[in-house]
């Protein structure tokens, strides 16, 4: 549920926990809510979750950029769920994928299995991976990242704008309309 536009923008869609401040989304008993695979080990074991099981999921999806699999791949569903129960996240050097040890540090705290071990937010996860792209890449753009989406899925990003634009039009949204027909 993560977009990535042809500006370089990422967009996320469904993406957080069950509760909301101010709100709890009551379920069902036994229902668990998001997908397991996702989830942290405490919210997998049914403890208290804050911030940190977002920033856990969000550490997940980077892990399986870098990976190009998912973090979890074992032949059963009871074993996954032992894993994520547990926060066993595979060794990125299992997968033959070697990093840059700054980078894999980052990375690894957001994965701890423990939310006290983690980064105190999700907002302090992210100015680290900032900082990091800043001292490794800093001549990088949204720009460019946009460019190598276009570049890979061409005729995929214009049918998606001009549909998104046909139907802000449908829903009399004309300038919006516009400005995604002329990207």
């Amino acid at each position: 549920n993560i977009l990535v536009t042809s500006e370089g923008v990422a967009k996320l869609l469904d993406f957080g926990v069950a509760k909301a401040k101010g709100r709890l989304t009551e379920t069902q008993a036994g229902l668990v809510k998001g997908k397991l695979i996702y989830m942290s080990p405490e919210q997998s074991r049914n403890k208290p979750i804050d911030g940190r099981t977002d920033q856990f999921a969000a550490g997940l999806v980077l892990w399986e950029c870098l990976a190009g699999e998912p973090a979890y791949n074992l032949p059963t569903e009871v074993e996954i769920m032992r894993a994520v129960a547990y926060g066993q996240v595979r060794a990125l050097t299992e997968m033959g994928v070697h990093i840059d040890e700054d980078l894999e540090a980052v990375l690894n705290r957001a994965l701890a299995p423990k939310p006290g071990e983690r980064w105190e937010s999700c907002e302090d996860f992210a100015n680290a991976l900032l900082r990091y792209k800043q001292r490794n890449y800093p001549s990088y753009t949204p720009n460019m990242l946009g460019k190598l989406v276009a570049d890979l899925c061409p005729k995929e990003v214009g049918k998606l704008q001009q549909d998104l634009a046909v139907l802000a039009l449908a829903c009399g949204r004309t300038r919006v309309a516009s400005l995604m027909w002329s990207h």
